[in-house]
């Protein structure tokens, strides 16, 4: 009887131990997402073991007393141990289609074998263009975008017809620095027929903006190409791009250039100081154009600029921007002004310009950068 009760207790040992092992795989899920399958594979292990423990040894066919008593006590604890089991079940499974969820949405990474098997669906020339495109877009959320795959993605992209297939490869190449993709690009924004595509182009270039090829481009594009979406785009990749020294000193230059257009200085201006360097010089120099100007048009294109700064070069002609004709121009300064209101002389003038001002739209800026900026 000892013996019998002895192998009963080592199997509920084993199947409590089988127990914890499964909430503990839940557990490590949770963390560890992307080993859903290695969670299912085990489970079912589990399970398995769980039926073969299950199972007498063949030729066991008397039943002693004790057994039979303690038989009619193990009853309710098995069925309790498979309704867990089952509930167990249910959770990894929930757990499985979360998972999945969350990386198909970016919110976590792709498991290994799900990465591959993207990229194997991907480059897949035979596959639905919807299905290979989306795998596309899986890979490049999850920083799945190799060499190879963006070599797929390049060589889909010279061969498509299609203008929306077009737009989705460029638009997934943007999370890559490949250089690779600098030259179909680059094509793309000059020559490509479809906006949308030479919006995308632009777009992505602005990881490239160090290579003086890119640069000029992107010059080009955003001072010439029809499209005024293409052409924000393009100033933006030039505004936030990354720029070292050598193109430090070309946006200078092009900041300071006479012969350059006002907003080709301006938009040279917004990338250096995006780049944080030192723009102090040429501020001065745009405040004295300001100042000087008439051109009612030049001088509210300068004031808008002047409202990213707050550079005391630029409080004088804002000053005597007030006192302008062109009520266009008054309301930019009054506007740019909300960054000098710790100047008393500065608010007398806003005061002032909020209370009799002709223009409503001009009384209503001043107010406003009064009340913006108080002291």
């Amino acid at each position: 009887m000892r013996d019998a009760t002895k192998i009963e207790t080592t199997h509920m040992n084993t199947r409590t131990k089988l127990l914890a092992f499964s909430i503990a795989v839940v557990i490590g899920a949770l963390w560890a997402a992307q080993n859903v399958r290695q969670v299912r594979s085990e489970l079912a292990t589990m399970r398995r073991q769980l039926m073969e423990l299950d199972s007498r040894p063949a030729g066991q066919t008397v039943v002693q007393p004790s057994q039979r008593y303690t038989d009619s006590r193990r009853a309710p604890a098995d069925q309790s141990l498979g309704r867990r089991m089952e509930e167990l079940e249910q959770a990894v499974a929930q757990l499985c289609r979360a998972a999945d969820y969350l990386m198909e949405h970016g919110q976590l990474p792709l498991a290994t074998n799900k990465v591959e098997d993207l990229a194997r669906l991907f480059s897949d020339s035979a596959a639905d263009n919807k299905d290979r495109l989306r795998a596309l877009g899986l890979l490049r959320r999850n920083r799945g975008m190799t060499d190879e795959v963006v070599q797929h993605a390049l060589d889909w992209l010279q061969s498509s017809t299609n203008a929306g297939t077009r737009r989705e490869l460029v638009r997934a190449l943007g999370g890559t620095t490949n250089a690779a993709v600098k030259a179909p690009l680059l094509g793309l924004m000059s020559t490509e027929q479809n906006e949308n595509v030479r919006e995308e182009a632009a777009k992505n270039l602005r990881r490239f903006t160090d290579d003086p090829a890119v640069e000029g481009a992107l010059w080009n594009t955003a001072l010439n190409d029809p499209d005024r979406d293409v052409r924000e785009e393009a100033e933006d990749a030039l505004r936030e791009g990354p720029a070292g020294e050598a193109r430090l000193a070309a946006l200078r230059a092009r900041a300071t250039n006479p012969q350059a257009t006002l907003d080709e200085q301006l938009l040279a201006l917004d990338a250096l100081r995006n780049a944080k360097a030192p723009t102090a010089d040429i501020i001065a120099g745009m405040a004295s154009l300001a100042q000087n100007t008439q051109d009612s048009l030049q001088r509210t294109r300068l004031f808008q600029a002047f409202d990213g700064f707050d550079d005391p070069a630029t409080k004088v002609p804002l000053v005597y921007g007030l006192q302008d004709p062109n009520p266009l121009v008054r309301e930019e300064a009054a506007d740019a002004l909300s960054r000098h209101t710790s100047d008393p002389a500065v608010r007398e003038w806003l005061q002032y310009v909020a209370s009799n001002d002709a223009d409503p739209r001009v009384r209503r800026e001043a107010m406003e950068a009064l009340e913006e900026r108080r002291p």
